[in-house]
C-alpha cells in the first residue's frame, strides 16, 4: 500500500495496530508508519462497505439517456420508454398492459417514496417495488 500523504510504500497486512488501541486486531484504521496519516481499512470495517454502497447508489441515480434498466432505478422526474415487462406472474404484466404500460409507451416517474408514482399520458398510477422492478425502461431525457 503507498500513503496518499508521504508516498512510502509499506504492507498493511504486516502492520499491527497502535499498541494502545482497545480494538487492536479489529481496528479498522491503518496507519502509515512513516508519518502516521491513517486511513480506513475498508476490509474490516462494515460502516465503509456500508458508505461505498451508498455512494455508489447516489453516483448510479444520474442515468444515461438511452440506458435499458428497471423502472425502480429511476429518479423522480425521469422520462423513459416502456421496453418491455420481464414478470414471472403472467397476470401482472396482462393488467399492466391494460393499464397503458405497453411496449414503446412514454411514462414519467414522478414519486418513488412510499411507492412509485408514474404517468402514462393521463393516468396516473401508483405500483410496488416490486413491480417496478419488473419493468425494463429506456431512459430519455
Amino acid at each position: 500500500m503507498r500513503c496518499p500523504l508521504c508516498g512510502y510504500q509499506f504492507d498493511e497486512k504486516a502492520m499491527s495496530c497502535h499498541a494502545s488501541c482497545a480494538f487492536n486486531t479489529s481496528c479498522g484504521v491503518i496507519c502509515c508508519p512513516n508519518c502516521g496519516y491513517q486511513m480506513i481499512d475498508e476490509q474490516k470495517t462494515r460502516l465503509a462497505a456500508t458508505l461505498r454502497c451508498l455512494l455508489a447508489r447516489h453516483a448510479s441515480t444520474g442515468l444515461d439517456s438511452g440506458a435499458l434498466c428497471p423502472l425502480s432505478s429511476m429518479q423522480p422526474g425521469q422520462s423513459a420508454i416502456v421496453n418491455e415487462i420481464v414478470s414471472p406472474h403472467y397476470e401482472r404484466a396482462e393488467r399492466l398492459n391494460i393499464l397503458g404500460l405497453v411496449k414503446d409507451a412514454r411514462l414519467t416517474l414522478e414519486q418513488k417514496h412510499p411507492t412509485f408514482v408514474l404517468r402514462i399520458g393521463f393516468t396516473q398510477l401508483s405500483i410496488e417495488r416490486e413491480v417496478a422492478d419488473d419493468i425494463l425502461v429506456r431512459v430519455t431525457l
